[in-house]
Formats: structure tokens, sequence, C-alpha cells
């Protein structure tokens, strides 16, 4: 478990420095409709983001996540964020304040000591910037043998941000003047699928 928690903490509080351009803009005619695809693929100890802008306003961020490969695990272990966010000041500088969720795979015995090596994932809460309660707001939860699809939505009202993943829904007070979302992965290859950003309201 020490192992596990450790490498966790590394993955919470590395800087990120990849901005990538909105797919959106690049989306063909009706992909708004269907939702998009996203490949996310990093090398071991390497991230990768991309923030797209969100609506005005009220909108809701839905979509699928999967695990397709994780790369060698060293000082950081494969997962996947995406949480609303304020925006970035500068272009590859990490935003203030993000409120979403991160997915995580690891072997088995990463999380639990004398079990086997078989790949496992699970979920925590992301949540970070004023105010907040800390990074992480509670113990890993949907723990299952990966790869494992799973289906997400978040909605921002304006003054919170509503998660719902892994059968589990978590609602934070959210607040910014410049609303985006963003998406990072590290240390493996994770696949977003069927991903709206759609205003509400």
């Amino acid at each position: 478990m020490a192992d596990g928690d450790q490498g966790r903490r590394t993955l919470r509080i590395i800087g990120f420095t990849a901005m990538a351009a909105a797919m959106a803009a690049c989306a063909p005619a009706g992909a708004a409709d269907r939702g998009i695809s996203y490949d996310c693929d990093t090398p071991a100890g390497h991230f990768s983001e991309l923030v797209l802008p969100a609506p005005s306003g009220a909108f809701v961020v839905e979509g699928k996540v999967t695990l397709r490969q994780i790369a060698a695990i060293g000082d950081f272990l494969p997962g996947a964020r995406l949480g609303v966010a304020s925006a970035p000041s500068a272009a590859g500088k990490a935003p203030e304040e993000v409120a979403g969720f991160v997915l995580i795979a690891v072997p088995a015995n990463k999380l639990k000591k004398g079990a086997g090596k078989e790949l496992v994932q699970f979920i925590e809460w992301d949540r970070h910037g004023a105010g907040a309660e800390g990074e992480q707001t509670q113990d890993p939860f949907a723990i299952t043998a990966a790869p494992q699809e799973h289906s997400f939505r978040l909605s921002y009202d304006g003054g919170a941000v509503t998660v719902t993943i892994g059968g589990a829904e978590r609602r934070f007070p959210f607040q910014a003047r410049e609303p985006v979302v963003r998406l990072v992965c590290s240390t493996g290859e994770f696949l977003y699928t069927d991903l709206r950003i759609v205003p509400q309201g």
C-alpha cells in the first residue's frame, strides 16, 4: 500500500507541460452530436494534456474512458484525469482550480500487500485549488480488474461541479471566471470516446 500511495502522490503533484489545440475546432460535421474520440497515449514518466473550451454558462461534459495499455511503472503510475478547470494563466501552466476524477491502473500488489500482479484500476475524486479540502477527497473506489470502460458525466452550473462515475456521485463547490475542460494522461494509453461538451439551460 505504501508504494501505491507514494506513486499516487507523485502523480498528483507533478507539473503538466503539454498543451494541445482544441479538438472541437477540427471535428467533422455532426461530431458534436455523437461525440468525439481522443486517444491519450504517453510513454512511462511522461504526460499529455488537452484543454478544451467550454460554453459560457452551465454545461455538461459526458463520455467514456477506457484503459488500453500501461507503460513501465516507475515513479509515476498510469493514470487519466478529466475535470472542469479554471483556464490556465498561460500556455503550459497548470490551472489553479480543478474538479473532476482520476482513473489509475496498477498491479494489484501495489494496492494490497500479498496480492497478485494482475492489473487493477480504480477511481479517485480530483479536487484542488482555493478552498479545496485536498487534491483527492476520498479513498479509491470502483476497484475492478483492468481494463474496464467507465462512463462519466460532469455538470457545471456556475457554482459547483457534480461528477458522476463508477456508480458514485460527488458535488464540489467550484467557480471559474473562464472554465475549460481538461484531460490529462500519464504512463499509458487511455481512450476517451463519445466525448461531448453540451450547453445547458
